[in-house]
């Protein structure tokens, strides 16, 4: 049937028919430009997405070869996008590991499983070791064909070096915690204690063979008196940290030790004491040593104030120390009236030069040890003799004299006495022969050598025996000694008289 053969009818339903199938057309054309709209805004949003991840994305396919890469890798592994295209997966993982991570890696695309989280050591462009966190999901056509793998890399090598770095640092502490010469201990803070944690030098300390043999223990019992494991509870609980706190310990095998204890309470999330750390040290040879040491300055203390001798340090003049020989000797009671006084104060005028010079000589090196004679000053201020001598050291961290000091006022007493007695008469006070002959012939050489005259008067006392006769001997020294005066007034003061013996005199 041609155009002419058909009726207006007809026409018309094959007009509506066309305009229908054009509606169609154009309303199938509008959702394919729908639909291609809506594909590039997905392209776009994917690559933005891939492009400002904080992940590696990648595509490979069923070779591990990449067929996808975001800008990404560049940042991570130091390649370019265009430079991974060429390599498959297992091309960046590192030597060392590369054929063990390539075997899971293919296991896993066998079974087309998904994965996360798989930790692998890569090697970036420079060199230098990348550690990646892997997950990817499988690729799949219409009829479940494994086509590829999709996924995203996460850079964790700060982590690693941060877990690394933990590991050390816990193994450090594992070593030091073993091997520590000191006890290391964590015990619950009730009264009696459990003893949570101990390494082996605690359980050394305390003689015993585990750490689990001495948890058995009540921490209480451990001291020798429990008395004492209170007020360290008392004390922590109140200041918190505690420190150098010493006890004595007694052993499985009863034997006792001081320890030193330094502790820290630690609080649970409700601010409760859970528990307690800390560390004991063995002191007990400290202890020892410190008793010897103190027996020994109690011995050197009672030796120095009981010596019969002055002791003293000076440095710049001041006193320093001083024992109580030396207080007594200048008329103090206490050394504290002494200590810290210039020496001046001690030292009489007329010997303070002497002293003065032979203090500056020792302290600044120049002059040994040294004995001489001075007078001092008493408290009350009264002069008296002293000897002493002194030799330079080092009085914390400075030059000092350290020295000893005698009361010699009554040597001197006893040596004025005794020159006396040697060179005068006993009875008259007047010289005596020999000393007076002695003076004689020096007098006689000086008036030759000056060509003077010398002259000598020799006196005999008339009718002595009479007296010593009639009132007896008593009177007769009383009269001797009468002209044994009159003699020594008469002359020039120059002038010598001396007793030759008897009644006689010159």
């Amino acid at each position: 049937m041609n155009d002419k053969d058909k009726t207006k009818e007809q026409l018309i339903n094959e007009l509506n028919e066309i305009r229908q199938q054009i509606t169609e057309l154009e309303k199938s054309g509008t959702e394919l430009k729908r639909a291609e709209e809506a594909l590039r805004e997905n392209e776009e949003r994917f690559r933005i997405i891939t492009e400002n991840a904080l992940a590696w994305i990648w595509e490979v396919d069923t070779n591990g070869k990449y067929t996808y890469s975001s800008p990404l890798v560049e940042k991570i592994l130091g390649y370019k996008p265009e430079e991974v295209l060429k390599k498959h997966f297992y091309d960046l993982f590192h030597p060392e590991e590369r054929e063990e991570l390539k075997k899971a890696a293919v296991d896993v695309f066998l079974k087309k499983q998904s994965f996360r989280e798989f930790i692998n050591k890569n090697v970036h462009k420079n060199g230098k070791t990348v550690w990646l966190s892997t997950s990817g999901s499988p690729i799949l056509d219409s009829k479940g064909n494994l086509i590829g793998y999709r996924g995203a890399d996460i850079d964790i090598t700060e982590r690693k070096r941060a877990e690394e770095s933990l590991r050390e640092s816990e193994e450090q502490y594992r070593t030091l915690h073993s091997n520590i010469p000191v006890g290391v201990f964590r015990t619950t803070a009730d009264p009696s204690g459990r003893l949570l944690s101990a390494n082996p030098a605690l359980v050394k300390m305390f003689r015993y063979e585990t750490p689990e043999e001495m948890s058995k223990m009540h921490v209480s019992d451990l001291y020798l008196n429990q008395d004492d494991r209170k007020k360290f509870i008392e004390t922590l609980s109140s200041t918190v940290e505690i420190s150098h706190y010493e006890v004595q310990f007694e052993r499985k095998d009863g034997t006792v030790f001081w320890g030193s204890l330094s502790a820290r309470a630690v609080a649970d999330e409700s601010g409760k004491i859970a528990y307690f750390d800390g560390i004991l040290e063995d002191i007990t040879k400290k202890k020892k040593a410190e008793q010897a040491l103190q027996e020994s300055e109690e011995k050197y203390r009672r030796v120095v104030d009981n010596s019969l001798v002055g002791l003293y340090i000076t440095q710049s003049h001041i006193l320093k120390f001083c024992n109580q020989r030396l207080v007594e000797m200048f008329g103090f009671t206490s050394s504290k009236e002494l200590i810290g006084k210039h020496i001046r104060e001690l030292v009489a005028p007329e010997s303070w030069e002497l002293v003065d010079k032979q203090v500056k000589l020792r302290e600044s090196g120049e002059g040994g040890s040294i004995q001489y004679e001075f007078k001092g000053v008493k408290k009350d201020g009264t002069i008296f003799d002293i000897e002493t001598s002194g030799s330079r050291i080092i009085y914390e961290g400075n030059p000092a004299i350290q020295g000893s000091m005698i009361d010699i006022t009554a040597r001197k007493r006893t040596e004025e006495e005794l020159r006396k007695f040697a060179t005068t008469d006993v009875l008259t006070g007047v010289l005596n022969r020999g000393h007076a002959l002695l003076l004689f012939g020096k007098q006689l050489q000086v008036s030759r050598r000056n060509k003077q005259k010398l002259s000598i008067c020799y006196v005999d006392v008339d009718r002595l025996k009479d007296i010593n006769d009639t009132y007896g001997h008593q009177e007769g020294d009383e009269a001797l000694k009468l002209i044994s005066k009159f003699l020594e007034e008469t002359p020039r003061e120059a002038d010598i008289v001396c007793r030759l013996g008897g009644d006689e005199f010159l």
